[in-house]
């Protein structure tokens, strides 16, 4: 058993209308607080686990014949998650295509208490490292030059396997789990 999708407005469309059953973010606990879909739960995506999820379902009582939608910012971490759990869950999962960044602001609680996006985030760390290593490079040894080499092969090891470890570290810092 797969996944299905669907639309944020369709979505949408549901919450206003009837509710949804329930809705899983997948974001940061940190970035789930900047904004949210009202009635979300928070299960960040790296904390994610079958054992997580059915504890979680199980807590609250839901109905296995309906779907477990799943969300994150603009949908990538949610399509990892379904991929996850789609076949292993007793309820039907459903990704909402383009996240909370495609839902309409009726829908949503917006806060100024949450962190950047985690790939922001990550473009900041990976950009501040190149950084240091051409300073480094050229100020002080010609060997500084491996930390921006070492920065380079990251990124193609994340752009060949869609596997960031950079961004598996930012999400476990402190600001993005408070």
């Amino acid at each position: 058993m797969s996944y299905t999708t669907i639309s944020a407005n369709e979505f949408a469309d549901l919450h206003r209308k009837d509710g949804v059953s329930l809705c899983i973010d997948v974001r940061t606990n940190g970035e789930f607080k900047g904004g949210f879909c009202l009635g979300s739960h928070n299960l960040p995506l790296q904390d994610l686990s079958l054992d997580s999820v059915n504890e979680f379902l199980k807590d609250r009582d839901h109905d296995q014949n309906l779907p477990v939608y799943l969300m994150c910012l603009a949908g990538k971490r949610a399509v990892m998650a379904a991929e996850k759990l789609a076949g292993r869950l007793n309820s039907p999962v459903v990704v909402v295509e383009g996240g909370v960044n495609a839902l309409p602001l009726d829908v949503m609680q917006v806060t100024d208490q949450g962190v950047l996006p985690l790939d922001r985030q990550v473009r900041i760390a990976i950009g501040s490292l190149v950084l240091v290593g051409i300073l480094l490079g050229t100020l002080v040894d010609p060997r500084g030059y491996v930390l921006s080499a070492f920065v380079g092969c990251g990124l193609i090891y994340a752009g060949i396997t869609d596997n960031c470890m950079m961004a598996r570290l930012i999400a476990r810092m402190p600001w993005n789990q408070a």
